[in-house]
């Protein structure tokens, strides 16, 4: 069916390491499963980038190990694996309550930031012994940081310049965004009479992927507009 189509080998990136800093991540899931390595029980979380932009798409995965070598398969609320779990639920906005059936559904479609890092893997035993491959740090919750990479640090795409966020008085409206291009056309939404209105970016906003088209919501507006136009959808 595709045998006449000509692989684009220009666009393919030599490999998927993102580069460190803090990224935008959507949650895709969070499922339970056993380690094959030790038996422990654990929970395999995945997310997708959706910001900065050149690394949009790209999958990272956490495993939060919550078993301990006398229970491997009971929940261990003092693990490691059990405390960074939690801290990223709670960055993602998940209810503190319910199942754990409950507790990974609602995970599913959630946002998040979070400190990617690259570190060499030093387990011998592992498959994966000594390649630099990608792992979570801190997890923040959208708005608390701003989203930049470290520019000595490249991933998939080479190094993002990011540059000082600058000041800003009052930030009123949204800029919708007008086209997928990598440079960015963009409407501002005016603001009212006698308030000043600045333009939305990485600096001071969040862009909204699940809105059609995405629209950029000010720090200080998130959780209202996720409330108000995304909860359960």
């Amino acid at each position: 069916m595709y045998e006449k189509e000509v692989m684009p080998w220009d666009d393919i990136p030599d490999d998927d390491l993102l580069p460190e800093g803090i990224l935008h991540f959507e949650g895709i899931e969070l499922k339970e499963e056993i380690s094959q390595n030790t038996g422990k029980r654990m929970y395999v979380m995945s997310a997708k980038v959706l910001e900065p932009v050149d690394y949009a798409g790209q999958w990272q995965f956490e495993y939060f190990v919550v078993g301990n070598d006398e229970e491997p398969l009971k929940y261990n609320p003092k693990t490691r694996g059990a405390i960074r779990m939690k801290a990223c639920l709670l960055a993602a906005n998940v209810p503190q309550t319910g199942t754990f059936e409950q507790t990974c559904m609602a995970f599913t479609g959630t946002q998040f930031l979070a400190k990617v890092l690259q570190k060499v893997d030093g387990d011998k035993t592992s498959a994966y012994y000594g390649q630099t491959q990608n792992r979570f740090g801190n997890f923040y919750k959208v708005g608390t940081q701003v989203v930049a990479v470290t520019p000595d640090k490249p991933g998939v795409s080479g190094p993002v310049e990011v540059a000082v966020p600058a000041p800003v008085q009052q930030v009123v409206g949204a800029t919708v965004e007008t086209t997928p291009e990598a440079v960015e056309t963009t409407t501002t939404i005016p603001a009212p009479p006698g308030e000043v209105n600045v333009a939305l970016t990485d600096a001071n906003s969040i862009l909204c992927q699940a809105c059609n088209p995405p629209v950029r919501i000010p720090f200080d507006k998130w959780e209202a507009h996720i409330k108000e136009f995304h909860q359960n959808t």
